[in-house]
């Protein structure tokens, strides 16, 4: 079982490498695989950790949702889990424009808990802002 499992994993990829996944994607968007241009990742993505901000300060409702790692999870960013969230009077504008998420972000969960699986998930924020 798990050699068929390494072999579909190994040609899917391997459809990903070259081309096949997008294949229809491109078609309907008119892009050819020679147009791509290789560049390195600092050119087209901008960086950004976190904000670790005080626990002591948490409401559980009012003022912005903060975003934890249990709210990212499969690729999906579910709001509705443990929702978390800090007053505005709490937080200096800064902090709020240079931390708010935007459509079109990813947000990547880099550490999480010893044992646990609740890291290493990436998620595309389609469609709100958020911090």
């Amino acid at each position: 079982m798990l050699d068929s499992f390494e072999d579909r994993k190994s040609f899917i990829l391997h459809k990903a490498f070259i081309g096949e996944l997008t294949k229809k994607w491109r078609e309907e968007n008119g892009v050819e695989l020679d147009c791509w241009e290789e560049k390195p990742i600092k050119q087209v993505v901008k960086f950004r950790a976190g904000y670790a901000f005080d626990s002591k300060k948490f409401s559980s409702s009012g003022g912005y949702q903060v975003i934890r790692m249990g709210n990212l999870y499969n690729g999906v960013l579910d709001l509705s889990r443990n929702p978390i969230f800090m007053l505005p009077d709490l937080l200096e504008s800064s902090i709020i424009s240079k931390y708010l998420i935007r459509k079109g972000d990813i947000v990547l969960t880099l550490t999480g808990t010893k044992y646990k699986r609740d890291y290493g998930y990436a998620v595309l924020i389609n469609d709100k802002n958020c911090y």
